[in-house]
């Protein structure tokens, strides 16, 4: 009798380490497939919902929706280099809006900093805090010359569709893209928008 319930026992103890260990291979799959992906020119912007620096909700398809969107990443209220980068895209803003685009900015600063940055940087567009590092993970786009939870420095163009037709990824803190690039970038898109589809993509 005592033979049979030792054995009893391994069997219960066998399966209760099988069902841990698949728990924790469930666990590692999904951390594996809910990874972050950084925006890739020619493939589909992933899509979210965040609340901006004045506490209202920004979905990113719902705003390209209406027009192209110039998605910013940068440092922090902190860098002076993203403050000089965040201004001179200001200076460029009147022009996009012209032509149907918005610029959004997103750092890991929070609430509070992240509006202190528009209004004393004097900023017509929209700044998102992510301190939560929500969106930093959801576009794996962490520093990679740093070990501070902060955005490397980039900016992509996304077209209605959802579609990352631009991007610049600094191999730096300071390696920002020139102004008119930017501008360039959202010029051309809406061109070709406007020009419709070639007759090679009307035939497909």
């Amino acid at each position: 009798m005592a033979q049979r319930n030792r054995s009893t026992s391994q069997v219960v103890i066998v399966s209760v380490v099988l069902v841990l260990i698949a728990a924790v291979a469930v666990t590692l799959i999904t951390s594996l497939h809910s990874k972050g992906a950084r925006p890739v020119v020619g493939e589909p912007i992933q899509d979210f919902t965040a609340v901006d620096s004045q506490g209202v909700t920004f979905t990113l398809s719902e705003e390209y929706a209406k027009g192209p969107v110039v998605l910013i990443f940068y440092r922090g209220f902190w860098c002076g280099i993203c403050q000089n980068q965040l201004q001179d895209l200001e200076q460029i803003r009147p022009d996009l809006e012209a032509l149907g685009a918005q610029m959004v900015a997103i750092s890991t600063d929070g609430q509070a900093l992240a509006e202190r940055a528009r209004v004393d940087l004097g900023l017509g567009y929209r700044v998102i805090p992510d301190d939560r590092l929500k969106l930093l993970r959801l576009f794996d786009h962490a520093e990679t010359y740093s070990n501070d939870d902060i955005f490397h420095p980039a900016v992509y163009v996304i077209d209605q569709e959802g579609i990352v037709r631009w991007g610049y990824f600094g191999d730096d803190a300071a390696d920002r893209p020139p102004t008119d690039e930017v501008y360039r970038a959202v010029l051309e898109l809406v061109r070709a928008a406007d020009a419709g589809p070639t007759p090679a993509e009307t035939e497909s």
